[in-house]
């Protein structure tokens, strides 16, 4: 996990930032993530930590980032990018048909506090290239 976060992050680890003593922080974990996001010149935080969401919604006039809870992204990115979406259930059925074992990525995604994204692939799993590639998969999966 940490060789595919690296491999993405090609400037590895953020390190070196300083936290701002003049905001208000819900906590000092989002003193550390604010700071290493700023720092780190990235583009989205995504989190479902609450608190910094409380955090970013009251210092939105000055933050370099956008924050998003998972279910918020995931569905930001079906809308700009739903080709990507689709061709990724589409590696994901085939992955869990290789397996040969079930395997409910809409039951996962609703577990995971993604419940707008996991209807929207209940939605694109009734397209007809996507239904053809479930009919090959086994029940339940």
């Amino acid at each position: 996990m940490r060789d595919n976060i690296v491999r993405v992050a090609v400037h590895g680890r953020i390190k070196g930032y300083e936290i701002d003593p003049g905001l208000a922080y819900t906590d000092e974990y989002d003193a550390h993530l604010h700071a290493a996001a700023e720092h780190g010149d990235v583009q989205y935080v995504i989190t479902s930590d609450n608190g910094f969401h409380d955090f970013a919604v009251a210092h939105d006039e000055f933050l370099g980032y956008e924050v998003y809870t998972p279910d918020d992204f995931l569905m930001l990115v079906h809308r700009d990018a739903i080709s990507t979406v689709r061709e990724a259930l589409l590696e994901q059925i085939a992955y869990h048909r290789r397996l040969g074992r079930p395997y409910n990525l809409v039951a996962r995604l609703e577990d995971a506090q993604a419940p707008y994204f996991a209807a929207a692939i209940r939605k694109m799993m009734q397209a007809p290239a996507v239904a053809r590639a479930l009919s090959c998969v086994p029940e339940g999966t």
